[in-house]
């Protein structure tokens, strides 16, 4: 959702292989900023959204993605608090229901 503020929208394509994906990132505000000094807040705080992702998520992924790979495990449970990975996984659910 987009607030105030701003808001950041991710898109996830499929890659070439199962365990290959590409995340295209949108920063969304409802109007540009003002000055300079506004300007530096946005940017700020999108670079908090990239940091968050590019040093936690990705990790992450990384990690489960060896470890799915290794055969230790058949699934886990992932992004337990991320609403966006529910909502998604709701949603493919739902499409391939017959």
């Amino acid at each position: 959702a987009v607030t105030d503020r701003g808001g950041l929208v991710s898109q996830l394509f499929p890659g070439g292989a199962p365990d290959r994906s590409r995340t295209l990132q949108t920063f969304l505000r409802k109007r540009p900023p003002a000055d300079e000094k506004e300007h530096a807040r946005a940017e700020a705080e999108v670079e908090v959204f990239h940091a968050a992702v590019r040093d936690e998520d990705y990790p992450t992924v990384d990690g489960i993605q060896r470890g799915l790979a290794s055969g230790a495990l058949d699934e886990v449970v992932f992004g337990r608090n991320e609403l966006g990975n529910q909502r998604w996984h709701e949603w493919v659910a739902r499409h391939l229901e017959p």
